[in-house]
């Protein structure tokens, strides 16, 4: 009796019921498991009467359930979050050098940090290129579904940040009136040594967790 009634409530009219699955919570079984679960009760009830589909409400529910709905949610508006932070990138490099070529050419590089970035940790966490060099490596080979959303506005900043330092010490020698091509090398010897020395220091830190595996 106590059991009954911690599965249904007092006015009779719900009924809770745990579902247990052979394999983990966050196991790659549980997207589609939770997917194959709902369109079946879908398809259950849609074969009801009217009257009778009427009466019952069901929710699939818990941890699996939450994060499943949470990376539907995140990977739909994910494009719209792009599109918002390249706008409005446009438009604050259009005011600022005053130039249409120039956003183009940033959001261009930017493009190519991104891809080279996401398509380097797909190589090492997924696929295991480094699993040979790096044992701590060698129990990963899949990445968690937020990473590559949580760190694109990182990568933005941090790629325009070195990009912009360049490109304005090339305008600025520009406009002292060396020729396109003397700019050009004048200003990646002057702010070259300075931007390899912070992506080392960014690098360093960060490779750390190469070397160093998580107790288990």
């Amino acid at each position: 009796r106590y059991g009954f009634y911690r599965q249904v409530n007092k006015n009779m009219t719900s009924t809770f019921i745990t579902i247990m699955t052979p394999f983990l919570p966050f196991d790659l079984k549980s997207k589609p498991f939770i997917e194959r679960v709902r369109k079946l009760l879908n398809g259950h009830f849609r074969t009801l009467p009217v009257t009778k589909a009427k009466q019952f409400e069901f929710h699939l529910d818990g941890v699996s359930c939450r994060m499943v709905d949470g990376m539907k949610m995140t990977f739909e508006t994910f494009p719209i979050l792009i599109a918002i932070t390249c706008g409005v990138i446009f438009f604050l490099l259009m005011v600022g050098f005053r130039s249409l070529f120039v956003p183009f050419r940033l959001i261009f590089t930017l493009a190519v940090t991104l891809l080279t970035t996401y398509g380097m940790a797909v190589l090492v966490f997924q696929k295991g290129i480094f699993d040979w060099l790096f044992p701590a490596l060698r129990a990963f080979h899949r990445m968690f579904w937020m990473g590559p959303v949580m760190v694109f506005p990182v990568l933005c900043g941090l790629s325009l940040d070195y990009d912009i330092f360049l490109f304005s010490r090339v305008r600025e020698y520009r406009r002292q009136g060396f020729t396109d091509r003397a700019s050009i090398i004048k200003g990646v010897y002057k702010t070259g040594s300075i931007i390899t020395a912070a992506g080392v220091i960014m690098a360093i830190p960060v490779s750390g967790l190469l070397i160093r595996g998580i107790p288990g």
